[in-house]
C-alpha cells in the first residue's frame, strides 16, 4: 500500500495533540485554573484507598491511558461547558465556574458551576453514552453511580449548602437528564476520614481496610476487583 505523507502527518498532528491534553496546562475545552494532578481528588475518593495513595505518592502502577480515552476525557469539558453555556441563555445566574474546594491542603475538587437557586446549588455536569444515560436516569445513584453521588456531596458540604444537581448529556442523543443529589451527612463524614486517613499515612499498608479494597485472600479470585487493579503488583508484590 502507497504510503500518504499527508495522511501520516495529520495523524501524527492529531496523536501528539492528545498527548498534550495531559498536560494541567492545556485543555482544548477549558483551562482548569488550580488543577493538580498531585492532589488527592474528591471526584475518585470513592476509589480503593491504597491506590489512592500509590497515585498520590508516584508510585509506579500499571496503567497508561491511550490517545482515545483521552480524548474523551477532554470532550467531556467541552460538552460541560455547553451545558452551562444552555443554562445561562435560559437564565440561570452563574455564581462560579471551577470554584475549589480543598481541605489537609491536598484534598481538593473544583465544581463545573455554582448557580444561585434560593443560595448557592452545585451543579455538576457528565458526558454518557447511551446505554449509561439511560442507567443514570433510573438508578439508585448511591449503588450505581456512588463516585458522582459522593463527588457532590462533598461539594455541597463545603460549599455550606444542600443543594445539588448531577446532569448527564447522552452523546448519542443529545438528551440531558437531571438527578437532584440528595445530602447525605454520614457519606461525606466518612470519605473526609478516609482522605484524611491518606493523605497521614506513611505508606499503603498504613491506609485502614475499610478504606480499601485490599483482600489477600481473595487476591486470585475474579470478582475480586484486586485482580485488575493498576496498583496490584506494587500492593501485593510480584
Amino acid at each position: 500500500m502507497k504510503i500518504d505523507p499527508l495522511l501520516l502527518h495529520v495523524q501524527g498532528c492529531v496523536e501528539r495533540g492528545t498527548r498534550r491534553l495531559q498536560e494541567a496546562s492545556f485543555h482544548v475545552s477549558l483551562n482548569k485554573n488550580g488543577y493538580n494532578h498531585s492532589d488527592l481528588h474528591m471526584s475518585s475518593i470513592t476509589q480503593c484507598g491504597r491506590l489512592l495513595w500509590m497515585k498520590l505518592h508516584g508510585k509506579p502502577l500499571a496503567e497508561d491511558f491511550d490517545t482515545r480515552t483521552i480524548r474523551i476525557f477532554d470532550a467531556g469539558h467541552m460538552y460541560e461547558d455547553y451545558v452551562i453555556k444552555l443554562m445561562t441563555f435560559g437564565g440561570a445566574k452563574i455564581l462560579s465556574r471551577q470554584q475549589e474546594y480543598r481541605e489537609f491542603e491536598i484534598f481538593a475538587g473544583h465544581s463545573d458551576v455554582v448557580i444561585d437557586y434560593e443560595g448557592p446549588a452545585i451543579i455538576d455536569v457528565k458526558t454518557m453514552n447511551q446505554k449509561r444515560a439511560w442507567e443514570f436516569a433510573k438508578a439508585d445513584l448511591q449503588e450505581g453511580f456512588l463516585d458522582y453521588f459522593i463527588q457532590v456531596n462533598l461539594y455541597m458540604s463545603y460549599q455550606g449548602t444542600r443543594n445539588g444537581l448531577l446532569l448527564a448529556y447522552n452523546k448519542n442523543t443529545s438528551e440531558i437528564t437531571a438527578r437532584r443529589v440528595e445530602y447525605n451527612q454520614e457519606r461525606i463524614d466518612f470519605y473526609k476520614r478516609k482522605a484524611a486517613w491518606i493523605v497521614a499515612a506513611g505508606t499503603f499498608s498504613e491506609v485502614p481496610d475499610e478504606f480499601s479494597e485490599y483482600k489477600r485472600s481473595q487476591v486470585l479470585a475474579q470478582e475480586d476487583v484486586c485482580c485488575t487493579c493498576p496498583a496490584r503488583t506494587t500492593c501485593y508484590g510480584p
